[in-house]
């Protein structure tokens, strides 16, 4: 049932299936309003944050503009018949569909890649494999070549003294308290006021030293003249560099396990980019989106900001993605779920044909889907029916709402029997296609990875659009960096705070402290006369 060649097609934008089965429709579309603030005329609250004066024209807080390329204009329903040639040799689009199922032939799963290097003995060795020196040195040289930058352009001002490791580590581990310690801004955390002040971040590093790293981090060279060209053509080259080692270093110390999800994760950003999407539906509505494939524990094995339609994608948005972010896992009979954006009859026969068992929720709008399926008929909740071709199949199955979806792998004539409410509050018995109910135990690893992002997150307002991007994939460095620990010591019960507190202690260094100056203290020690906390320290010898 192997193709020689078979070229690739696919869907449009995603909508979400609910816990209960039913469809949620969401769209993707432009906004001539921006119900949040960020469409007022002043500076919101997210400028000068981190009190750089940045290099880069878009701003976060600024007015909303309305050149985001939120709208892949051209994914739409049409493009799923973009290769005739292809259609008119799938089994999908040309053979009957009946009520026989023929189960694919049994296939044992083939993990994709060994991992490398020994088990970690503690947290921050970790970290360390996947935030590692190449990714530290990258930040240190290239801040440190911006802050030069910026005050040879600044003739007056003297140069600093560059940065080092040291003063690096210590600022990733302050920002990674400030995540689990929140206060309202940065300079609480050096306050006088003892209520707001935060003694291990006060003590590990200046204030102005926190902020003349934040204002220079820097991941690639502005002025590098052989590369403007490919830099006019990245929209992502500000980070590209640093995503790419992240990637490498999240593949190389990890086996993906054979469920595997792909998904969508916005990264907040309500600032002006044409990078940023708007999302109705969705808990955060505007910003960066970027496609993952992860597993059941919730670590990001691969990903992919999405960047506007490309000149040199030939194949419509969903089937591209699936295709980039599978393409190491062909033969391998990996399972992946997805839901109806990318699920698509000709998408499914083409991934089985590679070796890639696959489930997802369907549109009714789908090219390819028999009539019989679609037809409006009376079902009682509970009802299932099913057509195949070969080992494909697509089930309808009434809950509160038809509930469609497609798999090459399982037989959707099993059943099996889930708990829901009726409308008066009692719990009762369903029959349910095995299909549905492993779809939901399989599309779980997206919403455990956003929900261990965010009780800590790492977050930073700025000026510079890409600095959202930046904590982001710090915040998901710790959290694969969790899963890796966790699965090296099975028998330890860590939480995920007690995790990166650990790597914050370990990178400020447990006995950093901050040397006092001549002249007045840093703060107002307790027990000392309000007479002598006036007095220079040099007039009490």
């Amino acid at each position: 049932m192997y193709l020689d060649d078979f070229e690739d097609t696919s869907s449009e934008h995603p909508s979400e299936m609910d816990t209960d089965g039913s469809e949620d429709n969401e769209s993707e579309s432009r906004s001539d309003q921006d119900d949040e603030g960020d469409g007022s005329g002043s500076k919101s609250d997210e400028d000068g944050e981190d009190g750089s004066g940045s290099d880069e024209n878009n701003s976060e807080g600024d007015e909303y503009s309305e050149d985001d390329s939120g709208d892949d204009d051209g994914d739409s329903e049409d493009d799923e018949g973009g290769n005739e040639a292809a259609l008119q040799s799938s089994l999908v689009y040309n053979c009957p569909w009946t009520t026989d199922f023929h189960p694919p032939p049994a296939r044992a799963f083939h993990k994709s890649r060994k991992c490398v290097g020994v088990s970690s003995s503690s947290p921050i060795q970790t970290f360390r494999r996947l935030f590692c020196d190449q990714v530290f040195n990258l930040i240190l040289e290239q801040t440190n070549i911006y802050e030069r930058q910026k005050y040879a352009k600044a003739r007056d001002a003297k140069p600093g003294i560059d940065i080092t490791r040291s003063e690096l580590e210590k600022f990733i581990g302050v920002n990674i308290i400030m995540g689990y310690c929140r206060h309202p801004s940065i300079d609480s955390y050096w306050s006088t006021d003892e209520s707001f002040r935060n003694e291990r971040i006060s003590k590990s590093m200046p204030c102005k030293t926190f902020k003349r790293i934040l204002g220079n981090l820097h991941l690639v060279d502005n002025q590098h003249s052989e590369k403007q060209n490919e830099y006019a053509s990245n929209k992502l080259y500000k980070v590209s560099n640093f995503l790419e080692l992240l990637k490498r270093n999240f593949q190389r110390h990890f086996d993906p396990g054979e469920k595997l999800t792909i998904d969508e994760m916005m990264i907040k950003f309500k600032g002006r980019s044409s990078l940023k999407q708007y999302i109705k539906q969705k808990p955060i509505k505007r910003g960066y989106k970027v496609w993952i494939p992860d597993t059941l524990t919730g670590y990001v094995y691969n990903f992919d900001i999405y960047s506007g339609k490309s000149e040199e994608r030939r194949t419509p948005l969903g089937e591209h993605v699936v295709g980039s972010l599978t393409k190491e896992l062909s033969t391998k009979f990996h399972h992946v779920y997805f839901d109806n954006f990318f699920t698509l009859p000709f998408l499914v026969e083409k991934l089985l044909r590679d070796g890639i068992y696959c489930t997802g929720t369907l549109r009714s709008t789908r090219k390819g889907i028999p009539a019989d399926i679609i037809h409006k008929t009376k079902m009682s909740r509970g009802d299932a029916k099913y057509l195949s071709v070969g080992s494909i199949s697509i089930v309808k199955w009434m809950d509160r709402k038809p509930v469609l979806m497609m798999s090459n792998v399982t037989d959707p004539g099993t059943m099996t029997s889930i708990s829901r409410k009726s409308k008066n509050g009692k719990v009762i018995q369903l029959q349910c296609p095995v299909m549905v109910q492993d779809y939901n135990f399989g599309k779980v690893g997206v919403d455990r990875v956003d929900q261990r992002i965010q009780y800590y997150a790492v977050d930073r307002k700025s000026r510079r659009n890409w600095l959202r991007i930046f904590f982001h994939f710090l915040n998901v460095a710790l959290s694969n960096a969790f899963v890796l620990y966790c699965r090296d010591h099975p028998d330890e019960n860590m939480r995920y705070l007690e995790f990166v507190a650990n790597i914050a202690e370990e990178l400020i260094g447990r006995n950093s402290s901050v040397k006092r100056k001549n002249g007045r203290p840093p703060h107002l020690e307790e027990g000392v006369p309000i007479a002598v906390r006036k007095v220079n320290h040099k007039d009490l010898r």
